[in-house]
C-alpha cells in the first residue's frame, strides 16, 4: 500500500512538474529572434529617394508631404521624371530652381504623377489607364515603335499623355511600380 502511494505520489509530482515546464515555457511573449520577420525591399519612397536621378522629383513629393504615402503599405504607380526632366519642365515656366515652385505647382506635379493601384507595362494597352491618378483625371497610354534611339533596332516606346515617355519601365517596389518618364506629365 506504501508503494501504491508513493508512485502515485511521484506520478503526480511528475505531471506538476511537467506542466509548470509546459506553462513557463509556452507562454513567453518574444518569438525569438530567429522568428521575427524583417524586410529589405524597398517602398517607392525608399526608391525615389535612393536615387539621385529622382532627387528634384522627391523634393517635390517631400513639399506635398505625399512621401510618407509612398512607403507605406498600399499599391501604386508611380511615373517618376528624372531630374533632367524637371528642368525641361522649369525651362518652360521660365523657372530655374523647384524652390520657385508654389505648394499647388508641388501638389499638382506629385499627384499627377501617382495613380493608387499598381499598373505594370503587361497591365495595359494604348488607351486610358482604368484608374485615375490622383488629381482624379484620365491617363492615357500610347504604344508606339521606337527605330531612332538604338538604329537598326525596334522598341517598345510607351508614352502617357501622348508626351512624356517612359524610358524605365516596371521597376518593381514593395508597394507598387515606378515608371521613369522622359518629362513632367
Amino acid at each position: 500500500m506504501k508503494s501504491n502511494r508513493k508512485y502515485k505520489f511521484l506520478a503526480i509530482a511528475a505531471f506538476i512538474v511537467s506542466a509548470a515546464q509546459v506553462a513557463f515555457v509556452s507562454c513567453s511573449d518574444d518569438p525569438g529572434v530567429e522568428n521575427r520577420f524583417t524586410t529589405t525591399a524597398e517602398y517607392a519612397s525608399d526608391f525615389l529617394k535612393n536615387r539621385e536621378k529622382f532627387s528634384e522629383f522627391s523634393a517635390i513629393v517631400d513639399r506635398s508631404r505625399m512621401m510618407d504615402l509612398l512607403g507605406t503599405y498600399g499599391s501604386y504607380t508611380v511615373f517618376a521624371p528624372t531630374n533632367e526632366a524637371i528642368d525641361k519642365y522649369l525651362a518652360g515656366r521660365g523657372l530655374t530652381s523647384i524652390d520657385q515652385l508654389s505648394q499647388a505647382d508641388c501638389d499638382t506635379i506629385t499627384y499627377n504623377h501617382i495613380i493608387e493601384q499598381a499598373f505594370f507595362t503587361t497591365d495595359f494597352n494604348d488607351g486610358t489607364y482604368p484608374q485615375m491618378n490622383m488629381l482624379e483625371r484620365p491617363m492615357t497610354i500610347t504604344c508606339d515603335s521606337d527605330t531612332v534611339s538604338i538604329p537598326g533596332q525596334v522598341q517598345l516606346a510607351i508614352y502617357i499623355n501622348k508626351e512624356a515617355r517612359m524610358v524605365q519601365m516596371d521597376d518593381s517596389v514593395e508597394n507598387g511600380v515606378v515608371h521613369t518618364m522622359s518629362s513632367v506629365i
